[in-house]
């Protein structure tokens, strides 16, 4: 009878085992989509402020993106533009790389490009950034790897798109 009753426990302690595991794997699953869910939400706050902040200064960032001359408060502001749409991009491109959202994680970094293509302001304020921060295109790094692409989608990108196309009035309907 001892046996049964050590067996039995023996049983009771490896359910236990197994549904402990399975709870934790539950859990896990749900933080899992409460993370995916959240940074949807960032993305869509950050989306909507840096829309707001570019419409407020529309006319900066038109002219920014044009290459015509600013004032040195607007280029602070066309450079604030410039760094946070590359910023979220990056974000989006790193939070699809780290698998929490699923895409293709070069559709952020050649949307930069393109920006970079169609506006030689974009461009010039582009460099400008990553040069002053450091300007990493070393591949074992996430940054490396972003602007690594957005180099490759800007050289194919300039022998498919004409610079007759540029037009000023439509700057920043691509940013976002």
């Amino acid at each position: 009878m001892k046996i049964k009753w050590r067996a039995l426990g023996e049983l009771a302690a490896v359910i236990s085992v197994v549904l402990s595991l399975a709870f934790v794997g539950l859990e896990l699953r749900i933080n899992r989509q409460v993370a995916i869910t959240e940074s949807f939400g960032s993305a869509a706050g950050t989306t909507v402020a840096i829309s707001g902040f570019l419409a407020s200064h529309a006319s900066t960032w038109r002219r920014g993106c044009a290459s015509e001359e600013l004032s040195k408060d607007e280029e602070v502001i066309f450079g604030s533009l410039v760094q946070a749409i590359d910023r979220h991009f990056f974000y989006r491109f790193n939070r699809v790389r780290d698998g929490i959202i699923v895409g293709n994680e070069r559709r952020w970094p050649a949307l930069i490009a393109r920006n970079r293509v169609l506006w030689p302001g974009f461009d010039r304020k582009w460099i400008e950034i990553v040069q002053s921060g450091g300007g990493s295109f070393d591949s074992s790094s996430s940054s490396g790897s972003y602007n690594q692409i957005v180099e490759e989608e800007y050289n194919l990108l300039k022998t498919q798109l004409s610079p007759d196309s540029f037009d000023a009035s439509l700057c920043g309907l691509y940013a976002l």
